[in-house]
């Protein structure tokens, strides 16, 4: 059985990562979204983008199954925030259609030297090719892109992990 105050802290060290995420990426927010959506108590709507982010300190597999119903009852895409530490944090982009979702995970957060805030899937069979979901200027935007060079690449993983490791170490605070 999980420590309900262990789990409860890790709630709000994962909602804090998930707005400090917002606000870098420059995202216009809404939290209210539990007056229309009541299973979105934790969500936060990134209103120019019309997308919902969710933070939640389950594993990614059972996060998706929760969030699949509400993304189709939202009709909206959702970036779902899983994780209680930088070492379990994993990303998952779910994609609304109408009759459709489609999912991209795990997604890996990489931040450009400028800041710029991407999340990016390794596309199957095509080691030099990427789908890449830019969170740029309030911008969402999903494109298939060549991968920068690799050692470009790492410095952009390794931005988003420093900038992850401060992000929870400022939710632990709590």
């Amino acid at each position: 059985m999980v420590n309900a105050q262990a789990k409860a802290r890790a709630d709000v060290r994962i909602q804090r990562v998930a707005m400090m995420l917002c606000h870098h990426a420059g995202l216009t927010i809404e939290r209210n979204l539990a007056t229309l959506f009541p299973a979105f108590h934790q969500a936060i709507h990134a209103v120019r983008v019309d997308m919902i982010v969710l933070p939640t300190s389950a594993g990614l597999p059972f996060a998706r199954r929760w969030a699949e119903p509400l993304v189709r009852e939202a009709r909206t895409d959702l970036l779902l925030l899983a994780g209680t530490c930088p070492s379990s944090f994993e990303l998952a982009f779910a994609r609304w259609r109408p009759g459709l979702i489609d999912w991209d995970y795990p997604l890996h957060l990489c931040m450009s030297p400028l800041g710029e805030v991407r999340f990016v899937l390794p596309m199957a069979g095509e080691a030099e090719r990427a789908r890449t979901i830019h969170l740029a200027d309030a911008v969402l935007r999903t494109v298939v892109e060549s991968l920068p060079n690799e050692s470009d690449l790492e410095e952009g993983f390794s931005r988003a992990d420093r900038w992850l490791a401060e992000a929870f170490a400022v939710g632990s605070s709590a």
